[in-house]
């Protein structure tokens, strides 16, 4: 994809919503912008809003879904898995793909055949935020996602933004995600704290976020993969009929296509 390489000069013309000098952040110490780098090629897409439309063109296309039914059994006879179990009923399989998130790990524990090692994922916890100022930032015929210090700050038009996203890790990785997590009162003192420091990171490069209006916030956790890279798109170990589509970590909406169509292809070589 062609990068383009911006003097600080070039930024604040194209986007003089972005503070160039004495950026503050709570993680960093006081720096000014050297360059930008701008990629004209990228795009965006709403998450929620392509989840219904690949719902939606399934059906068309006859997939029923079955929502609230836990697979509780992977049916295996020999090397062949013929089915999965569920409160619902029991459903027959030719092919039983794994795109559970998190959820994976737990479902890939559910067989247990030669050669076969369970997966490890890592819950990884993100943050975000929409806002609302009275304007919109910078140029309004210019509105690019802007990133700064790992934070995003993502146009949706009419003065509304995004800004995301958190990461934190385990505790054996280096930061701990607090177990009063666990605790939906506590967690919500938790959120509200990470929240304010996620938001004061994006006033750090765009100082107009102070005066924004939080429309709402949202948490979620992300399935990284432990010991291999993510994503994980391969057969559950000797399974001929059971692969892994999982552990996207923070890239399941960009990589979504590029997935579907590996699957696709060996799906295709089998019949």
């Amino acid at each position: 994809w062609p990068l383009e390489i911006w003097s600080p000069e070039e930024l604040q013309v194209r986007c003089p919503q972005v503070d160039l000098n004495n950026r503050a952040s709570s993680a960093k110490e006081n720096f000014s912008v050297k360059a930008a780098i701008y990629s004209p090629a990228d795009g965006q897409v709403h998450p929620t809003e392509l989840t219904h439309a690949l719902i939606s063109a399934a059906e068309d296309r006859g997939v029923t879904f079955h929502y609230d039914a836990e697979v509780t059994k992977l049916k295996i006879s020999g090397q062949h898995c013929c089915g999965v179990q569920t409160p619902q009923g029991d459903f027959e399989a030719d092919w039983v793909i794994l795109s559970a998130g998190l959820g994976s790990a737990g479902l890939s524990e559910l067989s247990d055949v030669e050669g076969h090692e369970p997966l490890e994922l890592m819950p990884v916890l993100g943050q975000a935020m929409e806002i609302h100022l009275p304007e919109v930032l910078g140029r309004e015929d210019f509105q690019p996602v802007i990133n700064g210090d790992d934070i995003h700050l993502v146009p949706l038009g009419k003065g509304h933004y995004w800004i995301g996203a958190t990461v934190e890790f385990p505790n054996y990785l280096g930061t701990e995600i607090d177990p009063r997590w666990l605790s939906v009162a506590e967690a919500g003192v938790l959120e509200a704290d990470r929240l304010v420091n996620l938001r004061r990171g994006a006033e750090g490069f765009v100082g107009a976020i102070a005066q924004a209006k939080v429309i709402k916030t949202w948490s979620g956790l992300r399935p990284r993969p432990v010991g291999q890279p993510a994503p994980v798109i391969k057969p559950l170990g000797n399974l001929g009929n059971v692969i892994l589509a999982t552990g996207h970590y923070r890239n399941g909406v960009l990589l979504a296509p590029a997935t579907a169509q590996q699957i696709c292809e060996w799906l295709k070589e089998s019949l």
